[in-house]
């Protein structure tokens, strides 16, 4: 239903991609399912913009889908966010000016679309790196 209201994502549609950005990196660079990376990519997402009340929210769902024990790939492996952020910026959100459309969570039911220049993103990946690479969830 939400497909057809909006075919082109140029509206209500555009609210599913939450995560999907970086979790496309995540996903080309680790290999792993599409689904897990958009979580990680959510996950992501909270702690970039210092949301940790969504970030507790997201834990708790993960929670209850039975995803406690799933460790991020690059706990194992190293952080490779050189290689995620060059996937990301084929992305279809990748915009022509050198910026990215995120899907930014304002409150549970609430949503903006901010346009954010690549060396913000990056800046801020850089400044939460630790934060990043803990977010495993075992």
């Amino acid at each position: 239903l939400l497909v057809e209201q909006d075919l082109h994502e140029k509206n209500i549609r555009k609210t599913l991609n939450l995560g999907h950005t970086f979790g496309h990196g995540i996903e080309w660079v680790y290999h792993i399912p599409h689904g897990l990376a958009v979580m990680w990519g959510i996950g992501i997402l909270f702690i970039l913009e210092e949301r940790q009340d969504l970030l507790a929210k997201w834990r708790t769902y993960i929670e209850l889908l039975g995803l406690k024990t799933v460790e991020a790939t690059w706990v194992k492996s190293p952080w490779r966010q050189e290689d995620i952020l060059f996937t990301m910026s084929k992305d279809k959100k990748n915009l022509e000016d050198g910026q990215v459309d995120l899907i930014v969570v304002k409150s549970v039911g609430s949503v903006t679309f901010e346009k954010r220049h690549w060396q913000t993103i990056i800046n801020k990946l850089d400044g939460h790196k630790e934060a990043v690479l803990a977010l495993s969830l075992t």
